[in-house]
Parts: C-alpha cells; sequence; structure tokens
C-alpha cells in the first residue's frame, strides 16, 4: 500500500500501534523515577487510610532521593562513549577528493545538535533518552536549502513514545513512521489548537496540518489554490509533500536496546529495568522516614506553664463552655508560636504537687531504632539495586578493600552489562552517519563505524601508568605497548590530530615496545639494519619534515594510506642516510 494511503486510511480509523498503551506507561514510569516528573503519583499507592490532608502533608515532606539514585546508576553508561576501548572511523576510499568529503561531512556532523555535534547527541542525549523513554524514536529533519550553494544540515526530532502513534518493522527495518503532534492553526483570526501527522517513509515524507474546516468542502481530496486538501475523521487537513529524500531508509532511529521480554522483545524497557522493584521499593521506605524523622524522632521537652492570665478564664474555659480566646482552652499561659517547641502542662495548684526545680523542665527522647533501621533498609535498596544491574559491587563504598581477583570479576560483569548498550551505541552512531551522509549527497564509498573491545578499559591514567611501570619491570613488550596506546588514548581524548600523529609513530616504531635497554643493544647489534637504526635516531625530524613536506603539496600525510606513508617514510630515512655518508667529520680543536 502506498505511504499516502497508509497514512489517510491511518488518520482516518485511529490506528495505533499494538503496543501503544504499554510504552506509554513504561514512559511516564521512567520519566517519574529518572526525571522525577509526577514522582509524588508513586507516593498515594502505597499507603492507606491516608486522607488528602494527610497525603499532602506527606507530599510536602518528602524529599526523593530516587531520581539521584538513578543518576548515579545511569552514570556508567555516559562513560562507554569515552571508553579507551571506543574506536571512531569515518574516512572515504579509492577517492581523489577523500579528504575533502570527509572534512565536508564532519563540519555537518559538528552542526547536527545545535552547537554541538551528531557525537555529542549520542554521548548525551541518547544515552538520557534510553533512561527515560526507550521506544522513542530520532528522527533526521531538515529545512530547506539551496543545493548549488550550501550543503544540507540535518537536525534531530525527538518523536516520544506517546507521538509515535503508528510504525511498521520489516525484518528489523523500519518501513514507515507515523508520527501525531500538537499543531495551531488560524480560524477567524485566532490560534486554535489542533493535530498534525507526520508520515516518514523510506524515500519521502508526507504531512497532514489541520486547517480550518470552512477551507475543505468537499469530503474527497479538495484542491484550492494549488493546496490539497483532505477530510478525515471530521477534521480537514492541508496536504503537505516533501521534497524526497530517496534514502531508501527511513531518517529515523530507535533509541532502546534492552528488549522487553514482556512484549517479546517487540519493545524496550531502560537500563535500570532490573533495579526497578528496588527503585520503587525506596520510595516508600524514603518517604516514612522523612515523615518520622520530621514529626517524631526528635527530643522532646516538657514543662511546666503558668496558669492562664485571662479574667475569665478558667482552667481554659469560659463560665459559658466556651474555649479560652487567650490560651485555646489549655489553661496554661501561651509562651510561643509553636506548640511544637515544647510540651507546656499547668501549674499545680498547691506547693505540695510542686516538683523540684530540676525537674520543672525535662526532655523525653523517642526511641531511634526505627529510624536507623529505616536508614539502613534505603541503603540495602540502593546497594541491591547496584548488584542486580551489573552484578557487582564494584560501585560500592564497602568494596575498596578486596582482592585483586574479586576486582576483575566485577569489572568483567559491568563490562558485561554495558557490552549490549555499547553495541547499540555504535550501530546508531553508524546509521545516523550514513542517514546525515545519504542526505547530504555524501555517501558514496564512504566508510563509517564506532566499534568498542568487549574489555571498556575505563582505568584511570593514573591506574594505567601503575600497570605500564610493572609491565616494563616484568619486561612485557607486547603489554607495555598496548598500555602505552591506553594511556596515549587518554592523554589525547581532545585532541584527535596529535592522537593521529601517535598512532602513525607507533605502527612505524622499528622497535616499539622495546626496553631502553633492549633498544641500546639492538643498536649497536649488526643485525638491525642502517636504515631502521637511522629512522629510530631520528623519528621526530623525519615525521616533522614528512608534515611540513606534504603541506605544501596541499595534503596531509598522516591521511595517506598505509603504503604511500610507508613509501615516504623510507625515501626521507635514505634522503637522510645520504647526507649523513657525506658528512665529513670536523676535527677536534684543541683549546689548551
Amino acid at each position: 500500500m502506498e505511504l499516502q494511503q497508509i497514512l489517510f486510511n491511518s488518520v482516518q480509523n485511529e490506528v495505533k500501534h499494538a503496543l501503544y498503551s504499554h510504552v506509554v506507561k513504561k514512559r511516564e514510569l521512567y520519566r517519574q523515577l529518572c526525571a522525577g516528573v509526577g514522582l509524588d503519583k508513586l507516593l498515594r499507592q502505597y499507603v492507606r487510610r491516608e486522607d488528602d490532608a494527610l497525603f499532602k502533608q506527606r507530599v510536602q515532606l518528602t524529599q526523593h532521593i530516587v531520581t539521584s539514585v538513578c543518576k548515579n546508576l545511569m552514570d556508567v553508561y555516559y562513560k562507554v562513549p569515552r571508553s579507551n576501548s571506543g574506536r571512531r572511523l569515518l574516512s572515504y576510499t579509492a577517492l581523489n577528493d577523500a579528504d575533502a568529503k570527509a572534512t565536508t561531512l564532519e563540519t555537518i556532523l559538528d552542526n547536527f545538535w545545535g552547537d554541538d555535534s551528531w557525537d555529542g547527541f549520542m554521548a548525551t542525549r541518547f544515552i538520557e533518552l534510553n533512561a527515560t523513554d526507550p521506544n522513542a524514536f530520532v528522527v533526521f529533519e531538515f529545512e530547506s536549502f539551496d543545493n548549488d550553494i550550501e550543503n544540507v544540515q540535518p537536525y534531530p526530532y525527538e518523536v516520544s513514545s506517546e507521538n509515535a502513534v503508528d510504525f511498521k518493522y520489516k525484518n528489523k527495518t523500519l518501513s514507515y513512521l507515523l508520527v501525531k503532534d500538537d499543531h495551531q492553526y488560524l480560524k477567524s483570526g485566532k490560534l486554535i489548537a489542533g493535530v498534525k501527522y507526520t508520515m516518514y517513509g523510506t524515500n519521502k515524507t508526507v504531512q497532514l496540518l489541520q486547517v480550518d474546516k470552512n477551507l475543505g468542502r468537499d469530503l474527497n481530496t479538495e484542491i484550492i489554490d494549488n493546496i490539497t486538501y483532505i477530510q478525515l475523521k471530521g477534521k480537514v487537513f492541508e496536504i503537505v509533500y516533501f521534497e524526497p529524500h530517496n534514502l531508501g531508509v527511513v531518517p529515523a532511529i530507535r533509541v532502546g536496546y534492552y528488549r522487553d521480554l514482556a512484549t517479546d522483545g517487540n519493545s524496550f524497557v531502560n537500563p535500570l529495568h532490573a533495579a526497578e522493584p528496588y527503585l520503587l521499593k525506596s520510595i516508600k521506605t524514603n518517604s516514612e522516614l522523612d515523615l518520622v524523622a520530621t514529626l517524631l524522632a526528635f527530643p522532646q521537652m516538657i514543662k511546666y506553664g503558668d496558669v492562664c492570665e485571662d479574667d475569665g478564664c478558667y482552667k481554659g474555659f469560659y463560665d459559658n463552655g466556651v474555649a479560652c480566646n487567650t490560651c485555646a482552652g489549655t489553661g496554661i499561659k501561651p509562651t510561643a508560636n509553636s506548640s511544637q517547641d515544647a510540651i507546656v502542662i499547668p501549674m499545680p495548684d498547691n506547693r505540695e504537687e510542686l516538683l523540684p526545680l530540676k525537674e520543672l523542665i525535662t526532655y523525653i527522647t523517642p526511641p531511634v531504632e526505627i529510624v536507623k533501621w529505616q536508614e539502613t533498609y534505603i541503603q540495602s535498596l540502593t546497594e541491591d539495586a547496584r548488584k542486580m544491574m551489573f552484578s557487582s559491587e564494584i560501585f560500592s563504598r564497602s568494596s575498596i578493600a578486596q582482592t585483586a581477583t574479586k576486582s576483575v570479576l566485577d569489572s568483567q560483569n559491568v563490562y558485561d552489562t554495558l557490552w549490549p548498550f555499547a553495541i547499540k551505541f555504535g550501530k546508531s552512531w553508524k546509521k545516523g552517519v550514513e542517514i546525515i551522509a545519504g542526505l547530504a549527497d555524501l555517501e558514496n564509498n564512504l566508510k563509517a563505524s564506532f566499534t568498542f573491545g568487549k574489555d571498556f578499559k575505563l582505568k584511570t591514567l593514573e591506574t594505567l601508568v601503575g600497570s605500564l611501570k610493572e609491565a616494563k619491570d616484568i619486561g612485557n613488550a607486547d603489554l607495555v605497548r598496548h598500555l602505552n596506546d591506553d594511556i596515549a588514548q587518554i592523554i589525547f581524548s581532545e585532541k584527535p590530530i596529535e592522537k593521529q600523529r601517535y598512532d602513525l609513530r607507533q605502527v612505524f616504531n622499528p622497535f616499539i615496545g622495546k626496553s631502553e635497554k633492549e633498544i641500546l643493544v639492538l643498536l649497536a647489534s649488526p643485525f638491525v639494519s642502517k636504515l631502521n637504526k637511522i629512522l629510530y635516531a631520528n623519528y621526530s625530524l623525519i615525521f616533522d619534515e614528512l608534515e611540513i613536506d606534504f603541506l605544501k603539496t596541499g595534503h596531509n600525510f598522516y591521511s595517506l594510506n598505509r603504503v604511500k606513508q610507508k613509501e615516504a617514510i623510507l625515501n626521507k630515512t635514505i634522503e637522510l642516510s645520504l647526507i649523513l655518508d657525506n658528512e665529513v667529520e670536523e676535527p677536534e680543536i684543541n683549546l689548551d
């Protein structure tokens, strides 16, 4: 069925996908837990015999901590894009203008998300959406542009699971996406709230904008002033046809990766799914703790008070039985605006009933065992939530002192949890780049990927430096090389050009991974070629000169393929060797 006809049929019959209610409820719950939106609604379901006034007091006294716990649990996911094992590739092959095309595409990617890039969107918003609405879509839209003088600039349009009313997948490939959104239209000079429907297809996009009913006078499609109108479900819509993008795919990605077993994997849950019961439990317990701590768990003062000085008051009441206006029926002279300051009892009528001075004022302290238990219980729920998510205690303070073996196992458990997300991250990044390149007509000969090693290498720089020292002491050249690469990944994380230089220099280093003692032996050995010795001794000089030489010709030495790079390095080394052979040794001058 043609895309337009599917759109008309869906609007006319108010079609929604089978799991619409399910995913919308999930979105509401995740926004409550992770963003705190409407979180107070989760309090009422736990408490019996609580009227509106008491519930209002509960809401005022409760300081929710579940959003903080969720943030703590989600923070580790933000480390994935910054992982030392991440490898980002974007290049073109077999093209004379490969560098120029890569630069153009990188510029478009850099401006994808306002003043941030596609990479920035993936490293931030993509993770946030996985937490709050994993069934949402990200659509790649763009404004009209003049292809002769400018490049297209796509931008993200986030479609929540509530707005994604219908879609269809065929063999895990999105066939179309129907989005319902709010829209305002003019009627008698006033803006009226209406709706719009946008159908995203594999090659084109069609939109229905609600308009004033008076514009469309026929139940069938009608063209007025070159604008096409149609009446569906009692509403009149303007049909908007966008310029075909001809991508062959719907320009959208679905953000979720954690499959919902309740729907046979046809929808997604957020990464906190395993910890969800513990998070919900903590809401009720934390609320009870706040109530007890505020209303009960504090020392209470009890003291004697003077008799009310109102002339008509006798033990709190007037002769007609009405409570005294001054003491409000207590019979005690008011001493403070708040009755929470103390529990005041009336002075006795005679000396015999009067207690000693030291006993005129006393404090009673309620038992605090329940408060301590609640605090401990909340802490245990938080720790259990972490364990359920990561099968690990690596983020627990109590696990600082542990064996090296257990630390490694805990790290592996965390990596196992992050691995499916890393796979989704890499696939979504690649698909996004391919869609953006396709919209900009830059898709031919494009190679784009973002991959991760199963060991995410989330170690700090200090830890890696310590490991490097140990590897050198052991004498393991391969391990030294890998650790050096990991250290460089951290040091040059914000300096891609420097990282590019480092990687290439490591590739052609003839003594890579060797210790200083081993290198000294090799430099004196007859079994190492003269050219390799010259290359190593003049490494920085050779690469610096090659950079300058190629810049003069308008090329980037580090963007060449490995064959040309190797050829250039060899020629420069031979050139330097000839210079050294022809140099005449300067005679020693004795100044004595």
